[in-house]
């Protein structure tokens, strides 16, 4: 029986698809300390064959790695912020303006609006916002220097003198 036994450097066969694909500049992100691999065939007639699957399989563990590289270096390039007309701006992020943060209140309404109306037992509710404070209401109560005459399905009534207002939810 006929034994041979080819060895092959990961790195080195890393290194040269890469610069058969033209991708040199992933090379450095691929690491070129990798452990020899030992192909052996034990018998003349398989060895081709043993060879090629070896072959095949090693190659497509490096075209995984020279993929995963080539998504780092382009994060990598992604994340490093460029200077362009003298001015440092980030790929990913653009300076952009500060529009405060985002749990900020909005601002406050001023006036009268209705925020909700709900209803219980037949008797309904409403939650009246005043120069941005709410309250909760039922008729008859007062709110500023008005009165609520009737709350709806769909608005709150208020009423003061000969004067009538509605706030619609």
């Amino acid at each position: 029986m006929n034994t041979q036994t080819f060895r092959l450097s990961a790195g080195g066969l890393c290194l040269a698809l890469l610069l058969s694909a033209n991708l040199a500049s992933a090379a450095a992100d691929l690491p070129m300390t990798a452990p020899m691999t030992a192909v052996t065939s034990t018998d003349a007639g398989a060895s081709p064959a043993a060879r090629l699957a070896a072959l095949n399989s090693e190659a497509a563990v490096l075209e995984v790695e020279l993929h995963v590289a080539e998504l780092k270096r382009k994060i990598r390039d992604a994340n490093t912020p460029t200077t362009v007309g003298g001015a440092t701006s980030n790929a990913i992020m653009p300076n952009l303006p500060n529009a405060g943060t985002l749990d900020a209140a909005p601002p406050a309404q001023k006036g009268l609006s209705a925020v909700s109306i709900s209803a219980y037992d037949g008797r309904y509710q409403a939650m009246i916002s005043s120069d941005g404070t709410q309250r909760l209401v039922h008729v008859g109560d007062k709110v500023e220097d008005w009165t609520v005459s009737d709350i709806t399905d769909t608005m709150v009534v208020l009423k003061r003198g000969k004067l009538t207002r509605e706030l619609r939810v």
